[in-house]
């Protein structure tokens, strides 16, 4: 098959005929052989003074020489091979791409400024990057993803083929296709270049060399490829460290500044402080942190503008003060606020202004293990708005409620039989419905390993010396 039948036609911009091949552009107009020599017509260039042929009706025109002597007009490079003379001046060939216009893939229709033809396809379509790559695989020798050919070693790159090849660096012998470094030394050296660029980021000498430190910390324990990839992720936390102290501050500053949370997204950081000697962590301060802002999070879910806001704010001022006579902790203030703020969510629901026994009931309901926590809020209210409520669990209505629930878990299990799981979903939780025998984490694992037989529609289960029947759906 001739591949010039599927080639385009081309015609001359000046006379209309068709051309295999277009023998000079300029300004982006074709012109044939014929027509050049009509209009193109030789002339001492107006800027280097050398005999060239020049288009005619431009005076102005430059010989092609010098309009290829210029920088890259987008990348700045001074050598190149040319790629494209743009209106705006030369492209180099990388570059030339970004000034073409996008075109469909003839092959999957993605628009794309760089589309080729490739021999090895027979039909003499332009393809896309991701079309002309459809046939490249992954060498098994460098890891590379290209056209892989057969050879005496298997299927391989050909830059593989051609031999193996001496690290320039550290003398090792790598595949022909990893080019003039292995793949330890190239990381190890873009590590070092991202940490060498990125201390300028530091106006203070002081961070600047913690940053370096850091960096060569994190290449020891992470890895150079580890360092290099994620090393600009702890640039803000260093600059924002500088801009507020200059230094190192003590954990309790950061901690306070920080809070756990964020410090936990540069955990590298605070290993390596640790390490070295610069931080000294102290777990109560990051626990204290922590459910201070647990409080604040829970105290602003009403507005203290608001008669739900005024009822918590006075509660959390009434547990501060027990909390500076010693008599209670933070991490206790937290866990009395969460039951606070869900009756009073649930007073909201009801749209009354304090809850009434009818609420409190309902919550404790839903949460009867809430019940020594809710007490201290309850007491609270009664004391201050002389309401008369009694936390109380009915254990009858719990224990229906939870029956109810079980159930439902139950039917929901029976479309799951084919679950390699099923049992060890089901047997928990039948054990709880038929026998209100309720399990634990260790409970489990030991119903799991024991022996059961099977007795019937069901299977007979033996634990602490004692048997149990489980009816199976």
């Amino acid at each position: 098959m001739n591949n010039n039948e599927h080639l385009p036609v081309i015609r001359c911009d000046e006379c209309g005929r068709k051309m295999c091949k277009t023998h000079r552009k300029c300004n982006g107009h074709r012109y044939c052989s014929t027509c050049y020599l009509r209009e193109f017509k030789k002339r001492p260039c107006p800027k280097c003074g050398r005999q060239a042929r020049l288009l005619k009706r431009e005076p102005n025109t430059v010989c092609r020489r010098c309009e290829t002597d210029l920088p890259c007009i987008r990348c700045g490079k001074k050598q190149y091979p040319l790629g494209k003379i743009t209106p705006y001046g030369p492209a180099c060939a990388s570059c030339s791409l970004y000034f073409r216009s996008q075109e469909s893939c003839e092959v999957c229709g993605t628009l794309s400024s760089k589309l080729t033809r490739l021999s090895r396809f027979a039909d003499g379509l332009r393809r896309c990057p991701k079309c002309a790559r459809a046939d490249f695989r992954t060498c098994p020798g460098c890891q590379k993803f290209r056209l892989l050919q057969p050879s005496q070693d298997g299927t391989l790159c050909r830059y593989c083929i051609r031999g193996r090849n001496i690290c320039g660096t550290c003398g090792q012998s790598i595949p022909g296709g990893k080019g003039i470094r292995c793949d330890t030394c190239y990381w190890l050296d873009v590590a070092n270049k991202k940490i060498k660029m990125n201390r300028n980021a530091f106006s203070n000498p002081l961070m600047a060399s913690h940053f370096v430190n850091f960096g060569h910390w994190l290449m020891t324990y992470s890895g150079a490829k580890t360092t290099a990839l994620c090393i600009q992720r702890y640039i803000p936390f260093f600059i924002e460290v500088e801009k507020k102290w200059g230094e190192i501050p003590s954990y309790e500053a950061l901690v306070s500044y920080f809070h756990p949370e964020r410090l936990r997204r540069v955990r590298r950081i605070m290993m390596w402080m640790e390490k070295t000697g610069l931080l000294h962590v102290i777990p109560q301060a990051r626990e204290y942190a922590a459910d201070s802002i647990r409080i604040t999070n829970l105290l602003s879910k009403y507005s203290p503008h608001t008669t739900f806001g005024r009822l918590l704010a006075e509660y959390g001022s009434e547990l501060q003060k027990r909390l500076s006579a010693g008599k209670t902790t933070i991490r206790s203030i937290r866990l009395a606020l969460t039951p606070a703020v869900a009756l009073v969510n649930l007073t909201e629901k009801f749209k009354t202004t304090y809850p009434t026994q009818a609420i409190l009931d309902q919550y404790l309901l839903e949460s009867p293990g809430q019940k020594a926590a809710i007490t201290g809020f309850i007491n609270f209210l009664n004391n201050k708005y002389s309401l008369h409520l009694i936390p109380k669990v009915d254990k009858a209505k719990v224990r229906k409620k939870r029956k109810t629930q079980l159930e439902k878990k139950l039917i929901q299990l029976t479309h799951e039989k084919s679950d390699p799981d099923f049992l060890a979903k089901w047997i928990p939780i039948a054990l709880e419905y038929f026998h209100n025998f309720k399990t634990t984490k260790q409970t489990r694992s030991t119903i799991m390993n024991s022996e059961f037989t099977r007795d019937g529609d069901g299977i007979m289960l033996v634990l602490s010396q004692q048997e149990y029947f489980i009816p199976l759906p």
